[in-house]
């Protein structure tokens, strides 16, 4: 479902953008395209970050994680899940806090008139789904937490 939604808001970039850019060509500018454009980029990448978690596709230091005793791997893996838990975490009440504020004092985008709390629940979302990706990433699948261990960098 994550895959779809990001799949969505790229394709539906793409579209704004398009439609930005002929109705600009032909001298009629559509104000809302902008906006959508930016929502839709947040909402991609925060989805597209949780779905990254899910393969353990992101960034680590894996060639220091390479050269450790089996010992050090093997522990090097729980802390990647801790510290990307503890992250998150801050990543999600932060949001929420943000979330919260927004809706409270009703604000609003500019051309589209939709509340900002809206734009900004993804952020909230994409930490809950990073958090829950990693655990089953590294502690339901095998083959992926040994190749973790090993400091190789994707799941390919």
């Amino acid at each position: 479902m994550v895959d779809a939604l990001v799949l969505v808001g790229v394709g539906g970039m793409v579209l704004t953008v398009a439609l930005q850019v002929v109705s600009r060509g032909l001298g009629a500018s559509i104000p809302w395209t902008e906006e959508v454009t930016r929502i839709l980029f947040i909402y991609a990448t925060f989805m597209g970050l949780a779905a990254g978690f899910r393969h353990a596709e992101h960034a680590r230091i894996a060639f220091v994680i390479g050269k450790l005793p089996r010992v050090g791997q093997r522990l090097t893996v729980h802390l990647y899940v801790a510290a990307t838990v503890a992250f998150f975490l801050i990543v999600g009440v932060k949001g929420w806090e943000l979330v919260v504020q927004q809706f409270n004092s009703q604000e609003r985008t500019p051309a589209l008139g939709l509340g900002m709390y809206l734009v900004t629940l993804p952020i909230v979302g994409s930490a809950v789904l990073a958090i829950v990706a990693v655990i089953q990433s590294v502690y339901r699948s095998p083959k992926l937490r040994e190749r973790l261990e090993r400091g190789e960098m994707t799941t390919v």
